[in-house]
């Protein structure tokens, strides 16, 4: 007996391709029927006209920018105004006596 195209095995994990001519050979006639009865398989026409399954591309993520952060301004210190203190404290001040103002104050005024 001369065997028509490619002989099929009937191991499921060694599949052939089966001829373009539409010639199944009787091993793998067998092979497709006990495909049939296993439910999670599907259908021989599923089996016969499998479609490859594309690959997905993987999408690139989008590099974050990275925030550039604020310079916090410094906050300029006031400097405290000396008090000028009339001139009748400042010889009250000299002598000995109690001021006006109840606070130290620096001798002469600059």
């Amino acid at each position: 007996m001369q065997v028509m195209g490619p002989v099929l095995s009937a191991l499921p994990n060694h599949e052939e391709p089966v001829p373009a001519h539409g010639l199944v050979l009787p091993t793998v006639r067998m092979y497709l029927l006990n495909l049939r009865q296993d439910p999670h398989r599907g259908r021989i026409s599923d089996i016969l006209h499998k479609k490859k399954k594309k690959k997905k591309k993987k999408k690139k993520k989008k590099k974050k920018k990275k925030k550039k952060k604020k310079k916090k301004k410094k906050k300029k210190k006031k400097k405290k105004k000396e008090r000028k203190i009339p001139l009748s404290d400042k010889k009250k001040q000299r002598t000995g006596k109690k001021g006006g103002r109840g606070t130290v104050v620096q001798m002469y005024n600059k």
